[in-house]
């Protein structure tokens, strides 16, 4: 089976990271891969955080292509990153994954080499308050950053992208999990 590339994406607190973790897990280790492709944000290249956090997020897409590149079940590693800096400490070493025959990807914005693209869209409220439940749950300010998920949300609404399906991030899981399937080559590997 050649490697299919599963882009979930949409704003923070949408449900995206639950969505393709819950994906990744039925299907099996065996069979699938999450990245969490927050891990390949581009460093902050401004002088200061607070220029920083007036852009919208961007993604090293080329590094991310690399990595999955190999054979199944090579072992691979996101970057090292600092997500209070926001700086690459280091090419290797972060979360570990193994490349499958199925990878799934998350990220505010799409992997633009991905052959499914599905967007979550949930209402601002809605994510706001489950921004701030994780943010007290563990020991983090995400809803800090608001402002700049708001330009990186506007900035994948802006650019012209055909999406597989656009997803609710209201829906049962179970709901999107099935439409997933029934969209891609998923639903063989069920």
């Amino acid at each position: 089976m050649a490697r299919v590339l599963i882009s979930i994406c949409g704003g923070s607190g949408s449900g995206k990271s639950t969505l393709a973790k819950e994906l990744a897990a039925r299907l099996g280790e065996a069979r699938a891969s999450r990245v969490s492709t927050d891990f390949f944000l581009q460093s902050n290249p401004y002088p200061t955080l607070d220029d920083f956090f007036r852009h919208p997020l961007a993604y090293d897409w080329a590094m991310l292509a690399e990595r999955l590149k190999g054979a199944h079940g090579e072992a691979r590693s996101t970057p090292q990153y600092d997500f209070l800096q926001f700086q690459r400490r280091a090419p290797e070493g972060g979360r570990p994954f193994n490349l499958r025959p199925l990878m799934i990807l998350d990220a505010m914005l799409p992997y633009p080499a991905a052959d499914f693209i599905f967007l979550v869209e949930t209402p601002d409220e809605v994510r706001r308050a489950r921004i701030i439940a994780r943010d007290q749950a563990w020991g983090t300010r995400v809803i800090d950053y608001w402002p700049q998920h708001q330009l990186t949300l506007a900035q994948l609404h802006q650019a012209p992208r055909h999406f597989t399906a656009v997803l609710s991030g209201l829906a049962p899981i179970e709901d999107n999990l099935r439409r997933i399937c029934a969209l891609t080559p998923v639903q063989q590997a069920w």
